[in-house]
């Protein structure tokens, strides 16, 4: 642009460092961002969350970390986009006492955790098969008025079938259908084969039913692990 005499605008520094940010070239959207302060354009809150999502993404927390730094020393308050950020990156490396560490900070500012935050949080505690503790967080939403998102749910569905707790997998998916929500295919095939393996045919056998009437396909293996539940309680 500088070489036909126009000079990059705010707006125009930020589609940028987004665009570089977004397919991981993060030295290039460092450089720019370098670029736009000699130019005298001033980083702006989402300047500073697009590289901060950037570098947490690829596991820099430490670049991550010193970007927040860096706001407070120019005046801009990390919002709760900043935080959220931080926190699924945290839980994404496994993490989740540094994450809930950045979650209890998060709550000092005075900052209200959204679906985003709770939603990064559970599926940190249930990728690590802590149901307990993400159960916790889920119950707590209520009354934070948060309504669980279908990824929530689909979550919560997969973590009670990994701990074999099919009722609990069958009840989250009842619950879901209720609010007008529709399973994935994932979480109908984890309760089936739970269900299955607890030797509730007839319940398996309906979501099985169930999936087809919503348009959902059945893998193989729910065909499979059904036939042979028929079969063994002959």
């Amino acid at each position: 642009m500088k070489n036909y005499g126009l000079s990059p605008n705010l707006i125009t520094y930020n589609t940028l460092i987004d665009g570089f940010c977004n397919i991981g070239k993060l030295s290039k959207a460092l450089s720019l961002f370098g670029q736009m302060k000699l130019d005298g354009q001033l980083p702006t809150l989402v300047t500073y969350n697009t590289l901060i999502s950037g570098f947490s993404k690829s596991g820099n927390f430490k670049r991550a970390t010193n970007l927040v730094r860096e706001m407070g020393e120019r005046g801009i308050t990390p919002s709760k986009v900043t935080y959220t950020i931080l926190i699924d990156a945290i839980v994404r490396s496994g993490d989740m006492e540094k994450a809930l560490a950045m979650y209890y900070s998060m709550e000092k500012l005075g900052m209200a955790a959204d679906v985003y935050t709770i939603g990064a949080l559970i599926n940190g505690w249930c990728s690590k098969d802590r149901m307990l503790e993400a159960s916790k967080l889920f119950n707590s939403m209520e009354m934070m008025h948060l309504h669980p998102s279908d990824v929530i749910y689909n979550m919560m569905i997969n973590g009670y079938c990994r701990e074999g707790s099919s009722y609990r997998a069958l009840r989250s998916l009842r619950d879901m259908r209720e609010k007008g929500m529709i399973p994935n295919v994932a979480s109908y095939c984890s309760t089936i084969h739970a269900l299955c393996k607890d030797r509730k045919l007839k319940e398996a056998e309906f979501l099985g039913e169930e999936m087809l009437s919503l348009g959902l396909k059945p893998s193989n293996a729910v065909y499979n692990v059904l036939s042979l539940a028929k079969e063994d309680d002959r």
